[in-house]
């Protein structure tokens, strides 16, 4: 991966995490009677971790950076077990 390929992937983790906290703020009004908003706010946010520990395991990120994405998420309510899943799976691959 190139230095401009990572910088681009980067970029797009920053606005995929902006996306959930609006998604976040759009609808947590709503959430007892959206269960699918709800959903699709997990199935978002799970997809940032995702590649936030990729990102991280593969040094693209530093812990500075991976920390604050993951207090982002924590205050939208993605839980540490739920990144902790995602970094057992992707050291398992290594």
């Amino acid at each position: 991966m190139t230095k401009t390929e990572r910088t681009k992937f980067i970029d797009t983790l920053e606005v995929w995490v902006k996306e959930c906290e609006s998604f976040y703020k759009a609808f947590k009004k709503d959430f007892s009677k959206r269960p699918d908003a709800v959903e699709e706010l997990i199935y978002r946010c799970l997809q940032v971790v995702a590649i936030s520990e990729y990102l991280y395991s593969a040094q693209f990120i530093d812990v500075k950076k991976y920390l604050e994405i993951a207090d982002r998420l924590e205050k939208i309510g993605v839980t540490k077990s739920q990144r902790n899943y995602f970094a057992e799976k992707i050291n398992k691959i290594k």
